[in-house]
């Protein structure tokens, strides 16, 4: 991916410069972040049409290690993750945090 491929992904389910591979792959991502329990096996047979099992896996590997640290990571206050996953994979704001501020508090 370029600079202006990574720049787009904001935007991506309307992106021209990302592939259809890509572009699905970022879909999983954000749904596994949002709510894993809507991922079946018609997701997995989505991602197999573009990618190779092993890529899938790989993909899935690397979606659940990162949401993990980012979980962890926002228990140590660890900016900018001020938020981690709740029940279901909501997003949950960690009490007393006001945003980007939040990480100038420290005791």
């Amino acid at each position: 991916m370029s600079e202006g491929d990574l720049e787009d992904a904001a935007n991506f389910e309307h992106s021209t410069r990302l592939t259809k591979a890509e572009r699905l792959a970022l879909r999983y991502a954000v749904q596994m972040q949002a709510d894993p329990r809507v991922i079946t096996k018609a997701w997995y047979d989505e991602l197999l049409q573009d990618y190779t099992e092993a890529q899938v896996m790989e993909l899935a590997i690397f979606v659940a290690v990162n949401l993990g640290f980012h979980a962890v990571f926002s228990t140590l206050e660890f900016p900018p993750a001020w938020d981690h996953v709740g029940p279901g994979g909501r997003r949950v704001e960690r009490e007393g945090a006001t945003g980007r501020d939040a990480g100038s508090r420290r005791a």
